[in-house]
């Protein structure tokens, strides 16, 4: 369309690649951050939308207006992986494995189910050509596949949309980070905080002698309730000096 040689095409879709890759910590770590997962993700949807819509609208813009939007919808598309966080927070602690299976297949799904669409949807809208038995398509096929690819996006803009997200509740202290509370009545709540940086095991013989080695799941059941992710480095630590030493 636009009579790119070989090595400027290569150059855009490499950058898009290169920035989809770092829009995904990018997004991870602001989201990290916020401690929020839904309206950043929404962010990164919503610029891969206006992207798809400026090209599916207008193909044969000059390179100058669309590779930049090109670039911003594939850093935006990199926030896909909040995706994996947000569904294992939204589930409960025993789910959290198979809710992120469920969100990975669906990433596998979607280019299963793409491909062979956006397949059809060029020859249908083929007009005929071929040069040596190699199909050639016009601007309208190709819109008609960004159309697809437009609807799809929008499709998981609306879903995202009716999830919710920001049931729990948390208290945050001046000056202190926020804690998450558990409601242990329908009048009384409690948190748990523990500081990883001040945790210090102390060496003592075990007062019990060991009955069994714990599988990994049961020791996770024991310490389901520390759900914050500055408890990992204490809780494991702690785990280790109690069940495993």
């Amino acid at each position: 369309l636009h009579g790119l040689a070989v090595a400027q095409a290569a150059l855009i879709t490499s950058s898009m690649l290169v920035l989809f890759a770092i829009g995904g910590p990018v997004f991870g770590l602001w989201s990290d951050r916020k401690q929020r997962r839904k309206w950043p993700f929404a962010i990164g949807i919503g610029a891969m939308l206006i992207g798809f819509a400026v090209l599916a609208a207008a193909p044969t813009a000059p390179l100058a207006a669309l590779v930049p939007v090109l670039l911003a919808a594939s850093f935006g598309a990199g926030s896909m992986v909040l995706s994996f966080g947000f569904a294992k927070e939204s589930a409960p602690l025993r789910l959290q494995g198979t809710a992120t299976g469920v969100v990975n297949a669906g990433v596998m799904l979607g280019t299963l189910v793409q491909m062979p669409v956006i397949g059809l949807i060029l020859d249908a809208h083929w007009q005929g050509v071929a040069i040596n038995g190699v199909r050639q398509y016009d601007v309208a096929a190709y819109r008609a596949g960004l159309v697809f690819l437009l609807a799809w996006i929008a499709v998981a803009m609306l879903l995202l949309a009716v999830t919710r997200e920001g049931e729990r509740l948390y208290v945050q202290a001046t000056g202190q980070d926020r804690a998450r509370v558990y409601p242990a009545s329908e009048t009384e709540f409690y948190y748990r905080v523990v500081d990883a940086q001040s945790l210090e095991l102390v060496p003592a013989p075990s007062p019990v002698p060991p009955r069994r080695a714990l599988q990994n799941r049961e020791l996770l059941n024991l310490f389901s309730a520390f759900r914050s992710s500055k408890t990992f480095v204490g809780r494991d630590q702690l785990r280790e000096g109690l069940f495993t030493k």
